[in-house]
């Protein structure tokens, strides 16, 4: 290990990246890993599937801090959203026929859309 440098493990990197606002796959990416291993791991391993679910909603959180400070950039920051993380274009549809932003944050799969055992295409 050089000076001054600190080696992460790839889910200390995987969590990192998802308190920074990556998605799951752009995640694991930089991690080194495939977003089908983020999922194995998510599923067989409860304490790094609660470690991403926290990472994911404190960024989340900060998020929805910033946009009650800035209300006009909602449209904005929702079509950006949905651009970059196809998880979220729902949002964007419930933005764009509402005029508000709710978010729920859903551990992997229990949202109904994929079972916990699968990864979503």
């Amino acid at each position: 290990m050089r000076k001054g440098k600190v080696d992460l493990s790839p889910e200390q990197v995987i969590i990192r990246a998802l308190e920074q606002g990556l998605t799951k796959k752009g995640a694991a990416n930089l991690a080194g890993i495939s977003h089908v291993t983020y999922y194995e791991w998510v599923r067989e391993n409860p304490d790094f599937a609660s470690a991403c679910e926290q990472a994911r909603a404190k960024f989340l959180q900060e998020a929805v801090s910033v946009i009650k400070g800035h209300p006009s950039t909602v449209h904005k920051l929702a079509m950006q959203l949905g651009r970059d993380d196809p998880e979220l274009a729902p949002l964007v549809e419930k933005v764009e026929q509402t005029g508000a932003l709710t978010i729920n944050v859903v551990r992997d799969g229990s949202d109904g859309r994929h079972p916990p055992s699968s990864p979503p295409p």
